[in-house]
């Protein structure tokens, strides 16, 4: 009668229990994907906030690049451009760039920008400087051809020592017009090195790097070209 008496209760404390964990195991079975779902929306927003940074760099190093390749562009045409393409170039350093790519291109502007700067002051002193005197008619000429193959020499690049080049054959009735160079003179007799072309002579120094002749003499036709020139050594 004991057992009889006590079996509902005991049978109601089962159900009870049984009844609460249904209810924990739908509760944590409703929880664990919703975690899951945040979790993935978080990992989702990372990636798309890691895209967003990489091609907000990349367009900033492409316009960068851009910028540089503006500033080594030739000519320099006067100093207020460039005392512009000084500014752009300042304001590039400030971003501090760590592409390799881009720091290459900040040296060769600097280097660039200072020889321009270089030439576009020689170039105002010379004009700056009283008329050439009437003895000698061809100095300008000579002077100019001077400063074309030091800039020749000193170019930063191929790009802009081909374009110097093109300026200076601007001068020459021809580009085979001869060059030759004086290796010793006395006072009976001058020696000259094996003869060569402006062509070939303006390439030697672009490929050399260095201008150690100076302009001598030179011969013009009647339209103001040479026709032919004397170097001799610094």
């Amino acid at each position: 009668m004991k057992s009889l008496h006590h079996s509902p209760q005991r049978w109601l404390h089962h159900a009870g229990r049984m009844t609460l964990l249904m209810c924990l195991a739908t509760v944590l079975g409703l929880t664990a994907p919703g975690c899951n779902s945040k979790k993935k929306l978080a990992e989702e927003k990372a990636r798309q906030e890691a895209a967003a940074a990489a091609a907000q760099k990349a367009q900033k190093i492409a316009q960068m690049k851009a910028d540089l390749e503006s500033i080594l562009r030739p000519p320099v045409r006067d100093m207020a451009d460039l005392e512009a393409r000084e500014a752009l170039l300042a304001q590039i350093k400030s971003q501090q760039p760590d592409d390799s790519e881009i720091l290459g291109l900040i040296a060769r502007a600097e280097a660039f920008l200072k020889q321009e700067r270089e030439r576009l002051l020689a170039l105002s002193q010379q004009q700056q400087q009283p008329p050439v005197s009437n003895t000698d008619p061809r100095a300008a000429l000579k002077g100019h051809l001077q400063d074309q193959m030091q800039a020749i020499a000193s170019a930063p690049s191929i790009a802009e020592a081909n374009t110097r080049i093109s300026e200076a054959l601007a001068l020459f009735a021809s580009p085979e017009t001869p060059v030759l160079i004086i290796i010793s003179r006395t006072a009976s007799a001058t020696d000259y090195d094996r003869p060569t072309t402006i062509l070939k002579y303006l390439n030697y120094l672009k490929d050399q790097k260095r201008n150690p002749n100076k302009v001598e003499a030179i011969k013009t036709d009647a339209t103001g070209k040479i026709t032919e020139i004397e170097l001799i050594k610094k």
